[in-house]
């Protein structure tokens, strides 16, 4: 919402939004029409909320969930005596699961076994905390999220594009 942004500030201050789900969810209620009365903007609003949720889902391609120290614990395969070692790791390598496993595989963690290392990546995969498919670039995410919310909901290009601008413009 750069576009209106005394729209967002009543989100926030009214109706208590923080997520893209909560804003979904409000304009889906009976409460909808309370929280915007035009029906064509209420339109409006879904379809930036499925730009929003295609445009995540393509940048989401190719990057699994970050490791964290509760989902190695989860995993199993890690055991009291490694857990903070490899939680430690897990941090240096910012919760990229890949680089994690590369980093066991390479010996960072001393002591730690292959079989366990496997064992990890086998259940981050399961858990979808890596993905072997490639990164789309930002082109490439532009252009089927503009195609898909176009099939999905015939939004208006102009907005479909900014909407997109603004997502990219707030990646690295």
């Amino acid at each position: 919402l750069r576009d209106d942004l005394d729209m967002l500030y009543r989100f926030m201050e009214t109706w208590r939004i923080t997520s893209l789900g909560q804003l979904e969810a409000l304009l889906d209620s009976n409460a909808g029409p309370a929280a915007v009365s035009e029906a064509e903007l209420q339109d409006r609003l879904r379809q930036r909320c499925r730009v929003i949720r295609v445009w995540m889902t393509l940048w989401r391609q190719g990057r699994g969930r970050p490791v964290d120290h509760i989902a190695l614990e989860q995993s199993g395969a890690v055991s009291e005596k490694f857990i903070d070692p490899v939680a430690d790791l897990s941090k240096e390598v910012k919760g990229d699961g890949e680089a994690l496993v590369q980093g066991l595989r390479a010996g960072q963690v001393s002591g730690f076994r292959t079989s366990k290392i496997e064992e990890l990546e086998c259940w981050l995969a399961d858990q979808d905390y890596t993905d072997q498919k490639e990164i789309l670039m930002s082109e490439e995410r532009q252009r089927l999220t503009l195609q898909q919310a176009i099939s999905d909901t015939g939004a208006d290009v102009e907005d479909v594009n900014r909407v997109i601008s603004w997502l990219e413009s707030a990646t690295p």
